[in-house]
């Protein structure tokens, strides 16, 4: 969807980004049962809104599973710190600064 935009400083933005998203998403899928489920129906709710030109809409239904999507990420780094640490892809683990 992203590319789909065109932007291609957008599109080099998200790129960099896949990989962590890509994480996170599987993190919190194997440890909260339901947000699998949860995100799945967000990202239906932001679909929606973009087949029927409803900018506003859309907009807010990112929002929101950006937000649920984050207070779930934090919720799990709190329960494990180790979560905080960000694999450099040869399963060595950074410590990432917030």
């Amino acid at each position: 969807l992203v590319h789909q935009t065109g932007n291609r400083l957008l599109c080099s933005y998200f790129d960099t980004l896949r990989h962590h998203i890509a994480r996170i998403a599987n993190i919190c899928g194997r440890r909260s049962t339901n947000r699998l489920a949860a995100s799945n129906k967000e990202h239906e709710s932001l679909l929606i809104p973009l087949i029927n030109d409803d900018i506003p809409g859309a907009v807010e239904a990112l929002r929101k599973h950006l937000k649920n999507s984050r207070e779930v990420a934090c919720q799990l780094i709190v329960i494990d710190p180790q979560l905080s640490s960000i694999e450099d892809g040869g399963g060595n683990a950074e410590k990432q600064d917030t």
